[in-house]
């Protein structure tokens, strides 16, 4: 319809496109594009306090660890070892919950709170450096395995803690 290099086709091309920017700007504007962090359902049911001070220091101490357990998550590209940390921050959010509903048994989780997840914030640590340095030698997959396989191991414990958590009940 118009000569490609003429001042009205080009008066034309830009009216069309500072119409079709406006048309953007306002189609964009409600939208959210922050980053969203996936948060078991359970996890954001024990955000509350529950009245005992000691039992919400541990629950509070426990998300920080899960959180912190979710972000090294983020940044190791295994699938099969990112699932197994998935499955513990959701078998985590529920003793947490369990907790939080009877803050009695606060107890109960002190080891696992202890050694368990700061020991598997370590393992996924070192998992995330060793794959940071492109170690792909003998002793870099057999620290891999043992990792994955000592994970496997927490996952265990962590479900035979929830199930005496609710044997009682």
């Amino acid at each position: 319809l118009f000569r490609p290099h003429t001042v009205g086709a080009f008066a034309l091309a830009t009216a069309l496109s500072l119409f079709a920017g406006a048309v953007i700007r306002v189609m964009a504007q409600g939208l959210d594009v922050s980053p969203t962090v996936k948060t078991p359902e359970s996890l954001q049911k024990v955000q509350g306090n529950t009245g005992d001070p000691d039992v919400d220091a541990l629950l509070e101490k426990g998300r920080g660890m899960i959180a912190e357990i979710r972000a090294e998550n983020d940044r190791i590209p295994d699938s099969s070892l990112s699932d197994k940390l998935e499955k513990l921050e959701n078998l985590c959010a529920e003793v947490f919950r369990a907790v939080y509903d009877k803050p009695a048994k606060a107890s109960q989780i002190r080891k696992f709170m202890d050694y368990y997840l700061p020991t598997t914030l370590k393992m996924a640590c070192a998992y995330r450096t060793l794959g940071e340095r492109n170690s792909f030698g003998g002793e870099a997959a057999q620290a891999r395995k043992r990792i994955d396989d000592a994970l496997g191991v927490v996952l265990k414990g962590c479900q035979k803690l929830l199930d005496n958590l609710y044997r009682d009940d």
